[in-house]
Formats: structure tokens, C-alpha cells, sequence
């Protein structure tokens, strides 16, 4: 019986500049979006034992994405470049780190470098306390977005008002999580472990939750869908 067919590394079926022909895209008459196709491929292949290494689906996603942002994939790979030398703890540029991203998100970010460059001052002046940035947005990229940064923005306000600023960066380091909640979702957060730990105020859950910052994701609301 013959040996079956090593998955071909991106250099050989992606075509500078275009999308590939023969990439399996799902169903026949299936119409599927090129970052939906990585996502499908990543599931088919941990399933067979057949994956690609981590550089290698760092290059499939680049390429798509670079479809889908009408440049060439070097443009983006420079992109990354820049902006791993301005976040070094986020580790951009690692192997395995962009396929995490995934396409539409790395479109996103790699379209407006200088935006997402001014995001991150953004979040320098609101973390304060000696917040790796860089490891938060490792922990959750999305805050590099406009609408994330924002988000940041008002539950950095909770948080550096409700705790002292060291306590308040300890939280977000542990659970930069934290960040992507709603003012008034931090509060509702704040309000379970006063009940979960019979507190008379919220202060005192505040200071517990400063002891321990896992509370942020035993008791932050499910069924959010503003994907930040």
C-alpha cells in the first residue's frame, strides 16, 4: 500500500499574490471565507496527526490575510516586525503566534499599523503600576482593537478607582480578562463575591478579589457576544 501524501507546506500550493485553486474549501457549492478554510485545515490535520509546524501556519494565515487586505504577504510580514518591536512581551513574532490570531484578526491589525501603535500608548497611560502590556495583549490580542482599547479604557477606570494602583495592576496581570469587561459588568462581578463570600461591603470584595483575581472569570457574565 502506498504511503499517503505528506500535506503540502504553503511555499508549495499558495501561489504569490493569489489565492490557491486547488484548496479544499469544504461541500461542494460551499462558499467559504479563505481564513475559514485555515481553520477547517488546522482541525482536519490535528485530527490525522498530519499538521503543519507553527511557521508553516503562520505563513497559510499571512497569506490569506494578505489576500483579504490587497497586499502582498511581505507587507504584513514587515507590518509584524513593527509591531513586535513596539510590544516585545506580546511575542508577535514567535512561531505559532499569528495562526493563534487567526486571519481576520491579523487583517485588523496589520492593516493600520500606527493605529494600533497609538492604541498601545493608550493602554501605557491606563495600566498603570508596572503592567506588562505586552503580556496582556498576548492574553488577549483583541484589546489592540479600536472598540478593545476602549473597552480597556472604562475597566481600567473600575479597577485603578476601586483598588490601590498596585492591587489594581495585579489584577489586570493576572486577568487582563478583566479588561474586556463592562464597567457595569466589573461591578456585577464585584456585587457575586460579595454574596458568594457573605461581605457587608464592596469594598471588602474588591480587596478580595485583589487576593484573588481567578474571581474575574468564576464570575464574569457568559453569553457575551460583542467579541472583545
Amino acid at each position: 500500500r502506498a504511503a499517503a501524501e505528506r500535506p503540502r507546506l504553503p511555499s508549495e500550493r499558495f501561489p504569490a499574490g493569489r489565492y490557491a485553486p486547488d484548496f479544499e474549501l469544504g461541500a461542494p457549492g460551499e462558499q467559504q471565507r479563505p481564513h475559514q478554510t485555515v481553520i477547517t485545515y488546522t482541525q482536519r490535520a490535528s485530527k490525522t496527526g498530519a499538521g503543519w509546524s507553527e511557521a508553516d501556519q503562520d505563513a497559510c494565515v499571512l497569506h490569506f490575510a494578505a489576500g483579504d487586505a490587497g497586499v502582498d504577504a511581505d507587507v504584513l510580514r514587515e507590518r509584524l516586525a513593527k509591531l513586535a518591536a513596539l510590544l516585545p512581551g506580546a511575542r508577535l513574532d514567535s512561531p505559532g503566534s499569528i495562526s493563534a490570531l487567526g486571519a481576520p484578526l491579523a487583517v485588523e491589525l496589520l492593516k493600520d499599523v500606527n493605529g494600533v501603535a497609538a492604541r498601545i500608548v493608550r493602554l501605557r497611560e491606563v495600566l498603570r503600576g508596572g503592567v506588562d502590556i505586552g503580556e496582556v495583549v498576548r492574553a488577549e490580542p483583541r484589546l489592540l482593537l479600536p472598540e478593545g482599547t476602549c473597552a480597556a479604557a472604562a475597566a481600567a477606570e473600575v479597577l485603578y478607582a476601586a483598588l490601590p494602583e498596585d492591587s489594581a495592576a495585579f489584577v489586570v496581570s493576572c486577568q487582563p480578562r478583566a479588561l474586556a469587561l463592562a464597567p457595569g459588568e466589573l461591578a456585577g462581578v464585584a456585587a457575586g463575591v460579595a454574596r458568594l463570600l457573605g461581605l457587608d461591603s464592596e469594598e471588602d470584595a474588591w480587596r478580595a478579589i485583589a487576593r484573588r483575581p481567578d474571581y474575574i472569570l468564576q464570575l464574569e457574565p457568559t453569553g457575551r457576544t460583542d467579541g472583545v
